[in-house]
């Protein structure tokens, strides 16, 4: 079946310590960050609006480690999808170019 007369919802979030949640800014916490997704899944279940049977996590970037451990043997999930983009990675001996 196509995506003719098929409805989707998404729901987005900012993870605790980014956007505008808490005094906190820019704090990379694996562990609270997989937690938020969690508990978005959880809160989605209950919504009237969302098909229970039919939640799907994904994750774009850095966030697709997060969905992965959120979604490991979460029976509120039923497929994952991942985007991640591969990216060079500046070591400490890679020069560093000055901008100013």
């Amino acid at each position: 079946m196509g995506h003719v007369g098929r409805v989707f919802a998404a729901f987005t979030f900012d993870f605790r310590c980014w956007g505008k949640s808490g005094e906190v800014r820019f704090k990379e916490d694996p562990q609270a960050k997989t937690s938020d997704i969690r508990a978005a899944i959880e809160f989605v279940s209950t919504l009237a609006e969302a098909d229970a049977e039919r939640i799907y996590g994904l994750g774009i970037c850095a966030s697709s480690g997060y969905m992965v451990d959120a979604v490991a043997g979460n029976p509120l999930v039923n497929r994952a999808g991942l985007v991640v983009v591969r990216r060079p990675i500046l070591t400490p001996l890679d020069p560093v170019k000055s901008t100013g």
